[in-house]
């Protein structure tokens, strides 16, 4: 939305909640990329589980996980 010499973009829903959750946990638990149960279902690569966390908005702990660390 917007002018043609300015244009708006904005992203909203739950997963969009989610991810920016996952981003604010990145630091606490040194990891620079983290996702959800759901997107570690979807991969072939091994995921390292990093534990359940209390995300904000979010309802119950849910599962972290991050690439492996070798």
């Amino acid at each position: 939305m917007g002018a043609p010499d300015r244009l708006d973009f904005t992203v909203m829903g739950p997963a969009v909640n989610r991810s920016a959750r996952l981003e604010s946990l990145t630091k606490q638990l040194g990891c620079d990329i983290l996702f959800s149960q759901k997107f570690a279902d979807s991969i072939t690569t091994q995921a390292e589980f990093l534990g359940n966390h209390e995300m904000k908005g979010i309802e119950g702990p849910q599962a972290v996980y991050a690439l492996c660390r070798t």
